[in-house]
């Protein structure tokens, strides 16, 4: 029998492990062109009341380095608006206005309530006035990748409102805005070149949150153009530096609020590719037509400051170098080296062939956002760092990194007789969703073995053979038996609320438990990993290894995928 060539790939149904969808078939680039994007709204203004809340950050969305790219068709004009600052205002600020390039949309900072408003929600939210308690919501979660996070409580006794969420972090509990978020999509160099951005030795932040208005000492805004908050003996808040989305700074009864910065549009093609803008675009310090691209990166780049209007466009053309081949034959299938991905060709377009979800993936272990955005990533190649590039380890004791077998992937964290590990990272309960995810091969269980906690309030650890939930240092739910001298994955979601019910856990992509329990109050506990909470009970014996945290509550099907992910 001849070999028969498939033509109508659409009818394909190759069923997998785990896999009851069969084949989905997602449309890729139509054209090869892929335009790797940052886009940062304009952050939230402030209130000029007594002690009002910092401003949010402009919402922040990327896909540089590892997101998935736009991909416009060659010689099509695609919408580009850069937002704007929210202006101050008593009682409450404005939100600042989106930023959009063709189909991804940034949200505007919310604003800074006045003394006794809320704060606005926006893509990072805003901080309450010192008389309030809610603060503005953030896209966290909303979007892939995040677009921002909440604001923070005001401070009590009437000393200052709440400081504005940033990209990375909600507004600080001590009324300081929430830090921004590192972009390696320019380098120093060409930030400090064109004025957008925060510099900050190496790194570029974007879209820091306001500092809340204070009685006394001024409250800084967060890394990435945040502004400062005002004091009532000292000077007002100065505005957020333009070209970041940084929020505005949170006004006293003596000194006003200020206006949140503008935000920016960052534009990463190949070599090969040129771009014309329409005549009220700004880009690389010129207006309109075909400008020229920093080439200092060896990419093609245009950092696009402002637009004067919602009708402003951008036209790509050129060669693109290394694309898909427009000289295919219909019904062929190629294997893509960039995407990873089995494609077919219909004869016009190139289209994917993707696994369901639950299908193990290669590349993944080494994907920050991996199956949805992710806080951080801590793959123990050698150190504590985080893959995603925001919260490396700030301390770590008692803790080696080995490859001896048996492994899981690579390499993987060894705890010795004191371990911890600081990463960074704060959390606080109630109010903010969370899910932590990692595979762990105990030798020993000798008391209770924490291996990640937030304070000492939530902690997940092993005790009496099973692997248990712990809040307010109490056991909770009936515990999950564990086998030791095998490596087991573990997760564990919270709903961020105050009610009951809302931890699941899962052991080895299957749910474990649900567990009715209300959560600790506290704030901003920093999130450790093998620190031995109950002292002489511990510590943890083994091996640790792909820890995952999460700002949002993973599905049961996204858990899996994280149980069956292999090794590049």
């Amino acid at each position: 029998m001849a070999n028969t060539k498939i033509t109508t790939p659409d009818l394909i149904d190759l069923p997998a492990v785990n896999n009851s969808d069969g084949v989905v078939l997602p449309k890729g680039p139509t054209s090869g062109l892929e335009v790797h994007y940052l886009v940062v709204a304009g952050g939230g203004g402030s209130g000029s009341s007594s002690n009002s809340g910092g401003g949010g950050a402009g919402g922040y969305r990327t896909s540089y380095p590892s997101g998935t790219a736009i991909a416009p068709s060659l010689g099509s004009a695609i919408s580009i608006i850069v937002g704007t600052g929210g202006a101050s205002g008593n009682p409450y600020g404005t939100n600042g206005t989106d930023s959009t390039l063709d189909s991804i949309t940034s949200s505007g900072g919310g604003y800074g309530g006045g003394s006794s408003s809320n704060g606005g929600s926006g893509g990072s939210g805003g901080g309450p006035g010192f008389q309030a308690s809610t603060p503005g919501t953030g896209n966290a979660g909303g979007f892939t990748p995040v677009e921002g996070f909440a604001g923070g409580p005001p401070i009590g006794s009437y000393q200052a409102g709440g400081g504005g969420g940033g990209a990375s972090e909600i507004g600080k509990t001590n009324g300081r805005g929430g830090d921004g978020a590192i972009s390696t999509i320019i380098t120093t160099s060409i930030a400090s070149t064109y004025s957008v951005g925060e510099v900050d030795g190496s790194d570029v932040y974007f879209a820091g949150g306001g500092g809340a208005g204070a009685t006394s000492a001024s409250l800084d805004g967060g890394k990435g153009g945040g502004a400062n908050g005002g004091n009532a003996s000292g000077a007002g808040a100065v505005n957020a530096t333009a070209n970041t989305g940084g929020g505005g700074g949170g006004g006293t009864y003596n000194n006003g609020g200020s206006a949140g910065g503008s935000g920016v549009i960052i534009i990463r093609v190949p070599t090969g590719i040129t771009a014309s803008f329409s005549s009220g675009v700004t880009a690389n310090g010129s207006t309109g037509g075909t400008i020229s691209p920093d080439t200092s990166t060896g990419d093609n780049i245009w950092v696009v400051t402002a637009t004067t209007d919602v009708n402003q466009e951008v036209t790509f053309s050129g060669t693109v170098t290394g694309g898909r081949p427009s000289s295919a034959v219909n019904g062929e299938f190629r294997y893509n080296n960039d995407d990873k991905r089995v494609e077919y060709y219909d004869g016009s377009n190139w289209y994917q062939l993707s696994s369901s979800p639950v299908v193990p993936q290669s590349g993944t272990t080494t994907t920050c956002n991996y199956p949805t955005t992710a806080t951080a990533l801590y793959q123990f190649e050698g150190n504590a760092n985080d893959t995603c590039g925001t919260y490396n380890a700030t301390s770590v004791t008692d803790v080696t990194y080995s490859s001896t077998a048996p492994t899981k992937f690579s390499q993987y964290a060894l705890a010795g007789s004191s371990p911890e590990i600081v990463t960074g990272i704060t959390q606080d309960s109630p109010g903010y969703p969370f899910t932590w995810s990692f595979w762990f091969y105990a030798t020993t269980i000798s008391g209770i073995d924490n291996i990640i906690s937030a304070s000492n309030q939530i902690n997940v650890g092993l005790e009496s053979n099973k692997i248990w939930l712990f809040t307010a240092g109490s056991n909770r739910g009936s515990g999950t038996s564990v086998s030791l001298n095998t490596w087991t994955h573990y997760a564990v979601t919270f709903d961020g609320s105050s009610g009951t019910n809302n931890f699941i856990t899962y052991l080895n992509g299957s749910l474990a438990e649900n567990i009715t329990q209300t959560p600790p109050t506290f704030s901003a506990g920093d999130v450790k990993l093998l620190w031995n909470v109950y002292g002489s009970w511990g510590p943890f014996q083994g091996r640790l290894d792909q820890l995952r945290i999460y700002p949002t509550v993973l599905t049961a099907t996204q858990v899996n995928a994280l149980y069956t992910e292999t090794a590049p």
